[in-house]
């Protein structure tokens, strides 16, 4: 028996114009050796497109085979599919050695670099990306890719050790954006940099620009998702993320999306499920399985199924380096079943062996440390570790976890009899908190129960359980 696919390539618009078009007569035994001659035929056709449009913002047009590489390894971060990490960094490798004068793998390598890996501190993940985005302009200064990449650097840099970096991080990403408007990676970081600033309005403009030019990012669209769970829309929320597991490779940000919607609902047998699923139905590298394991730890922590948390955070705890995030689960484990003196062997533990790691941690392992040494008695040290990550002079940021750290330090103030701190920590979370209700971002359980947990300690009984 023979195939005899006919394969057209159009032009879309109102006329739909046809661009080119083949008819392929071969046997059906060649079913794939077809498929792979039409993808071919159609990325021949399009090759000079794709390179016109890719360099807009450059003026070097690099090999078609070393940018098909770097489109590979793009693919892979985007996705963030089991192995994603050495797979993306294997084909920014391959593009380098096609063609040495192309910029953007190198851009690629670093925000390969950037992203969270297990056992990597984030100096370190610092100083790798920096030698790649050095690299990256030293061969083009003005390739917007680079540019991007140094944005997202001097962001992480700006959210965990010197504010002052967020601006440089905003300026370096809106120059991306001048050579080129359309690359999506810069638009969401730029997004997150506004975010961080307290530009709420600002950034979230910035990701819905993102998403028109790519609808199917899994990092945009899960802010969709992230958007109807803080609204209140959980029904939303859910078709969401499950729509995105549809898709073909979901990505694992799909996947956290969902684990930290069922959270945040108290729907921990359906995250419990959908933990069990992923692992299932997914290969995951025993490098990376810290993630999920850690999560379904906790999970079974909070519905009071010990034994079952214990199974999964050793399984978490199996890999050859156990990263700052996964000892700080088992802490927070712990202090879920009243476990105080092992929960303060273990801090003694960390801080000890990873003095360095835990300092370069940013300020949630800051606040979780300070909040444990409350739960121990430490009322003082506690709440003062808290608030050196918060500007309390200024307008409070974060979502309803920073603020529940927040309110652990209020609570430790007036154990101390320090009511006049605890007051000021007090009114400047409910300020945070009814700026997010006004604006339709606080419907969700877990923000309302913040809100009236907020009252309570204000001694408003009343509001509290009408909240």
């Amino acid at each position: 028996e023979r195939l005899e696919p006919v394969a057209h390539l159009l032009f879309v618009d109102e006329q739909n114009l046809q661009v080119w078009s083949e008819i392929f007569d071969r046997e059906m035994s060649d079913v794939f050796d077809v498929q792979r001659e039409i993808a071919s035929a159609v990325a021949g056709n399009l090759a000079s497109t794709i390179l016109e449009s890719h360099a807009e913002g450059s003026t070097y047009e690099p090999d078609i085979n070393a940018y098909q590489q770097f489109l590979y390894g793009r693919e892979y971060v985007r996705a963030r599919t089991p192995g994603w990490q050495a797979k993306a960094i294997g084909h920014f490798d391959r593009a380098s050695e096609i063609d040495p004068a192309y910029a953007a793998p190198h851009a690629g390598r670093a925000v390969a670099a950037l992203l969270p890996s297990q056992g990597s501190s984030p100096q370190d993940r610092w100083d790798t990306a920096r030698r790649s985005i050095d690299a990256a302009l030293a061969l083009d200064p003005d390739d917007p890719d680079t540019l991007a990449a140094n944005g997202l650097l001097l962001f992480q840099q700006g959210v965990l050790t010197d504010q002052d970096r967020l601006l440089e991080a905003e300026e370096v990403l809106r120059r991306a954006l001048t050579l080129d408007p359309n690359v999506p990676d810069a638009r969401v970081w730029l997004g997150s940099a506004l975010i961080a600033q307290g530009r709420d309005e600002e950034g979230e403009a910035e990701y819905a620009a993102a998403l028109e030019l790519d609808p199917l990012d899994p990092r945009l669209a899960t802010w969709v998702a992230t958007r109807f769970k803080e609204q209140g829309n959980f029904d939303r929320a859910e078709e969401q993320l499950q729509y995105l597991l549809e898709q073909p490779r979901p990505s694992e940000l799909v996947y956290r999306g969902l684990f930290f919607l069922y959270d945040e609902y108290g729907r921990h047998v359906e995250l419990i499920a959908a933990g069990k699923e992923r692992i299932l139905v997914h290969a995951i590298p025993e490098t990376e399985p810290y993630f999920y394991y850690a999560f379904l730890a906790y999970s079974y922590a909070r519905i009071g199924m010990a034994e079952k948390a214990e199974y999964w955070q050793s399984r978490a705890e199996s890999v050859p380096r156990v990263d700052l995030a996964t000892r700080m689960r088992r802490a927070y484990i712990y202090r879920l079943q009243g476990r105080y003196n092992e929960l303060a062997e273990l801090l003694h533990k960390v801080l000890e062996e990873t003095p360095q790691e835990f300092a370069q941690s940013g300020p949630f392992f800051q606040r979780g440390l300070g909040s444990s040494r409350i739960d121990m008695g430490d009322y003082a040290a506690g709440a003062d570790l808290i608030e050196s990550t918060f500007d309390i002079g200024g307008s409070i940021q974060g979502n309803f976890i920073s603020l529940d750290f927040l309110q652990y330090s209020a609570w430790a103030r007036q154990q101390l009899g320090n009511t006049g701190r605890a007051e000021e920590l007090l009114t400047a979370i409910e300020e945070r908190l009814l700026a997010q209700k006004e604006a339709g971002l606080a419907e969700n359980p877990q923000i309302l129960f913040v809100l009236a947990q907020n009252h309570l300690l204000k001694g408003d009984i009343d509001t509290a359980l009408d909240t």
